[in-house]
């Protein structure tokens, strides 16, 4: 293997990253959607729920329900802040 090439283990964790960013931005174009759930991001993103649970904690040390959850309430409250 040459210095320039990244290992394996490189390649899997930026992997991770991009899955977990692109679950993350599924849910905040989408978190309105009162069907959207774990089975319908892994769904898109091609990936089984119990990988994807495993990965997602992994890289954020939440659970993904919590940051769906989270970011849910975190509109809610900009909503009641902005309007009457």
């Amino acid at each position: 293997m040459s210095i320039d090439s990244p290992s394996c283990t490189e390649k899997r964790i930026d992997n991770n990253v991009i899955l977990v960013d692109n679950a993350k931005k599924i849910v905040q174009e989408n978190f309105s959607d009162p069907d959207l759930s774990v089975e319908s991001v892994c769904e898109a993103l091609h990936v089984s729920t119990s990988h994807f649970s495993k990965i997602f904690k992994q890289e954020t040390g939440g659970t993904f329900m919590n940051f769906m959850t989270g970011l849910r309430m975190g509109e809610a409250k900009k909503l009641l802040l902005q309007t009457n």
